[in-house]
């Protein structure tokens, strides 16, 4: 039997990163975070975080903000998973122009924000 995996990233989708402060800045956790990850682990059975973040930083945040049972695996890898849940991500349609207009016009939520 496989596992339905859902994959998070860390920054800019659990906290509330506004660029990169330095390795030691976490962040705040995004509104509604704890009650989103009880939500989507009742969807999957199993809910992994990919960063870029050193995994043992962030373990310790998640644990700080109660939120660490949710969570099955903290990676610096890209695990396998049904669906990602990424603030840099452009969803390729099979159509490369429209991915190519897509990319050079991207910015993230928090980047458009301002």
């Amino acid at each position: 039997m496989s596992t339905r995996t859902a994959c998070l990233d860390f920054d800019g989708v659990m906290n509330v990163y506004t660029g990169w402060k330095g390795e030691e800045e976490l962040f705040n956790p995004q509104p509604g975070l704890s009650e989103f990850l009880e939500k989507l682990s009742k969807m999957f059975d199993c809910l992994k975080i990919h960063t870029t973040r050193k995994p043992e930083l962030v373990k310790a945040w998640l644990e700080k903000y109660g939120i660490l049972k949710y969570i099955a695996e903290v990676t610096n890898t890209k695990p396998p998973a049904v669906v990602y849940i990424d603030d840099r991500a452009v969803t390729f349609t099979g159509d490369f122009q429209q991915t190519l207009q897509q990319v050079s016009s991207f910015k993230t939520y928090w980047e458009s924000a301002g």
